[in-house]
């Protein structure tokens, strides 16, 4: 039951993940009564699921999430089942499943509807603090098969089994989150029904209404906390009239708090049972409640505060701040502002503040820290807009902050781009656009200017291909100093997407500062300069995050409060520098341009082109742009793909990987976007030729007609043919090799070669791979047509002694496309029969 109640809505388009632990097996299968069967096929392994549907034909990405989950360990309860069970049932609503998963429990509250996997571990986290389990929240998480058995404890192997089965018991996601941010004494109050600390019955109950209220838990689900947990008795005792009562003061409860508080000469008095006192030298006059773009972070209040006559426009402050009178102290920086309120005033002063709010109408936003498009929305610094309208702040519905008003007194430097839009006549703008037309393609040669074009007139939509699931290219510009590379983004490309006065990032910062900088916008491109190779190891956290953000646009990080920070990585990445990447993932994760510096040498066409083209005003181009990418929607950028795909295919070959001919794809609805626009306005577009588009692809490709992407194996042979090259070869081999001169073959001993590589790449600051992975990539490259690697052999030296090697063909390593030597001469010959 627990797997159908799960899956009970699996769509075509997505699958359940089944893991095996002995023998180890990875699954996906397409209906949940193919798992049961497998399942009951193999009653004596360790059979895992995961929790939330993947998409199809992807194990390591889900759809969405339909359930909540704790796994609750009996070694953190002492291995007494009992604690563990009375901590499960300190949460509360009651789970809908409770298994017996051989060494504890796994717990789960069935969702009515479905949640993002951001959403569920932020529920589940909730969960894992009120319950105390083991921090298992992440979206992917995998937890046991009903009806297997669990090999922990080999010399007692135990049956995962049901306890608790509710099928039919779901409840709000919304709900299930809001429970966990409750105090810990409503919590323990809600699981025991104890009455200690209160009076009578009455004022517990009224106290636990007034917590879930203010949480804004939904009445239904109240009515549920009523029915299962012990602090329902005295609600159920009278068929919860009386809980229909109390939820009717509720309603009434901001009147009390708006008579409990006056203001006089900028602060804040509280009528107690002793008359009028103090609770603060400042006022707090709400403007808006703001609710998260993006669902991570808790709802805010911009608010105008005031004190010793001094005046403080919209400043936010979090939820919590209203928790107690310590929390509402981190939130105040100014000396001006001190609160002398207890946790119970505090709680009341926002209660105070909504009422405020409501009497204004209740204006709402959604708050973001990230510049960008929402939704058909597009945010900024300095405007809102939509594809017809740009709105004032009171009337938007989005507003931006930066992350240094996160509701600590600690900031940090805003570090989004800062873009300013502005809208000139239609007269001025259409010159500009015939300008920008004439001039932009001629800046460098077509094969380097037109890819740019189209990446970056197609990154505004970056959050709308993400969306669709699209992975949308880093671009990666390259050349030696001079190539005009910092200067063509920075003076020409970044202006036109509306960034004022452009910076470049360093990708050697630290690891927290690359997160929030790609995490600042998900439609402005964001630049790190002065990228060098030999200084970024593949182990290094920029690199990292580069595939992660092209991968899944996520990153999320423990906090010391043992919360997790998620961010998503939607930026459109720009790296340039003296060096493209070496590694060949993050290469078909690219499109790589290679600039020149005699391309743009004085007295050229492009520096001519390129000198004129920055004395224009470009940056006012970017706000109709943008306007126009706001009318396209995932179902119309869906279309546009299928639609340049067809293209893109008929100019390339049909063995090129994957991700190279999306990235082609991509460019050309960028291209697509820029010519339609250009149209528009009275000038023409650009072509992206076959010519172009394989010119491109070289700095990428090791050989484009086969589709053969560069790999690690391809560096290494380089490597090693090119030591032995050398004019002057030293008396002690670097490693064990043999060269036939007359075949002109290479043999190369794998382990006495890979030693000598890493040891060169770790020199150099640049990476490399395991034995086992080059041995693989080795044997790849052993076709007889394409390839130029011979199988290993075994290999006899003069010496007599008997070795296996991989023979490398130099000609056809040179066919290949490979940066090597056609044959070596004949000291490396002697050199080594006296090796060998």
């Amino acid at each position: 039951m627990l797997l159908e109640a799960i899956f009970r809505t699996l769509r075509p388009d997505e699958q359940v993940y089944v893991w095996r632990k002995e023998p180890h097996e990875r699954s996906l299968f397409d209906t949940v009564d193919e798992v049961i069967a497998y399942a009951n096929s193999n009653p004596e392994s360790d059979l895992y699921f995961g929790v939330s549907p993947r998409v199809r034909g992807d194990y390591d990405t889900i759809s969405r999430t339909c359930v909540a989950w704790a796994d609750v360990d009996l070694k953190d309860f002492k291995d007494n089942p009992d604690k563990a069970a009375r901590a499960i049932a300190t949460f509360p609503l009651n789970p809908s499943f409770i298994i017996n998963s051989g060494h504890g429990f796994h717990v789960y509250w069935l969702l009515e509807g479905e949640v993002t996997g951001a959403e569920a571990q932020e529920i589940c986290r909730g969960i894992m603090r009120i319950v105390g389990s083991d921090p298992t929240h992440n979206a992917l998480q995998i937890l046991r098969i009903p009806g297997t058995t669990n090999w922990k404890d080999p010399n007692e192997p135990a049956l995962v089994v049901v306890m608790v089965s509710n099928p039919g018991t779901r409840y709000d996601a919304g709900d299930l989150l809001k429970l966990t941010n409750l105090g810990e004494i409503t919590i323990n109050v809600i699981a025991t029904g104890s009455t200690k600390g209160f009076p009578s019955r009455s004022e517990r109950d009224w106290h636990v209404i007034r917590e879930l209220t203010a949480a804004g838990v939904s009445e239904e689900t109240i009515y549920t906390i009523a029915d299962q947990k012990p602090v329902g008795e005295r609600w159920r005792e009278n068929d919860y009239r009386l809980l229909k009562h109390d939820l009717q003061k509720t309603e009434s409860s901001y009147g009390d708090a708006v008579e409990k508080f006056i203001e006089l000469q900028d602060c804040l008095f509280y009528k107690g049972a002793r008359g009028l006192t103090q609770v603060s030298t400042f006022t707090i006059h709400p403007k808006k409640l703001l609710h998260d773009a993006e669902g991570i972070r808790e709802d805010q209040l911009i608010c105008i505060v005031s004190a010793a006559g001094k005046v403080w426009n919209d400043v936010l402050f979090p939820r919590s701040a209203f928790s107690s009178q310590s929390s509402l102290h981190r939130n105040l920086p100014s000396m001006f502002w001190q609160w002398m309120g207890n946790d119970y005033q505090t709680k009341q002063l926002l209660v105070y503040l909504l009422s405020r709010l409501e009497e204004a109408g209740l204006p709402e936003a959604k708050l973001t820290q990230v510049i960008g498009r929402h939704s058909n929305i597009w945010v900024a610094k300095d405007i809102v807009m939509s594809s017809t309208t740009v709105y004032n702040a009171d009337d938007a519905e989005y507003l931006y902050r930066s992350r240094s008003w996160s509701g600590h007194h600690a900031r940090i430097i805003d570090i989004a781009p800062n873009t300013q839009y502005s809208f000139p006549e239609d007269e001025d703008y259409r010159a500009l656009c015939k300008t920008i037309s004439r001039l932009l393609p001629r800046i460098n040669v077509p094969e380097n200017s037109i890819p740019i074009i189209g990446w970056f007139f197609a990154a505004p939509l970056k959050q709308l291909f993400n969306d669709v699931q699209i992975r949308f290219p880093h671009l990666n510009i390259f050349g030696t100093m001079g190539s005009g590379k910092t200067a063509a983004l920075q003076d020409i490309f970044m202006p036109l997407m509306g960034v004022h006065r452009p910076t470049t990032q360093t990708a050697t910062t630290t690891n927290f500062v690359l997160r929030a900088i790609m995490a600042s916008t998900n439609g402005v491109p964001i630049i790190f300069g002065e990228f060098r190779e030999s200084g970024a190891s593949e182990r290094s956290d920029f690199q990292s995050l580069l595939r992660r953000a092209y991968n899944s646009g996520m990153d999320s990080r423990g906090r010391a409060d043992l919360r997790t920070e998620t961010l998503l990585l939607l930026a459109p990445v720009i790296v340039d520098g003296e060096d493209s990447f070496s590694d060949p993932a993050l290469k078909q994760r690219c499109i790589t341009i290679n600039l020149h510096p005699e391309d743009i040498r004085p007295g050229t066409e492009h520096n001519s082109a390129f000198k004129r083209l920055r004395e224009f005003p470009l940056q006012t181009f970017a706000a109709r742009y943008i306007q126009r990418t706001l009318k396209e929607t995932g179902a119309s950028l869906l279309k546009r793909y299928a639609d340049a795909a067809k293209r893109i295919e008929k100019l390339l070959p049909k063995s090129l990987p994957d991700r190279v001919k999306n990235s082609c794809v991509i460019v050309q609805i960028g291209l697509d976007l820029y010519n339609e626009h250009m149209t528009k306005w009275g000038t023409k577009g650009v072509e992206w030729d076959e010519s172009m588009i394989k010119a491109n692809l070289s700095n990428s490709l090791l050989q484009l007609s086969r589709g053969i992407s560069r790999t690690y194996v391809d560096d290494f042979t380089e490597a090693i043919v090119g030591e032995l090259a050398k004019e002057v070869i030293q008396r002690a081999s670097p490693f064990v090799y043999l060269y036939d001169i007359r075949l002109n073959i290479l043999w190369v001993h794998l382990t006495t070669a890979v030693h000598w590589w890493e040891k060169t790449q770790r020199y150099r600051g640049k990476s490399s791979v395991a034995m086992v992975a080059l041995r693989a990539q080795l044997q790849e490259r052993c076709d007889p047509v394409d390839g130029y690697v011979i199988p290993e052999t075994p290999m006899t030296s003069s010496s007599g002694a008997t070795t296996r090697c991989f023979g490398l063909r130099l000609t056809a390593c040179v066919d290949a496309g490979l940066n090597v030597p056609d044959r070596l001469n004949g000291k490396v010959q002697k050199i080594m029969d006296r090796v060998i």
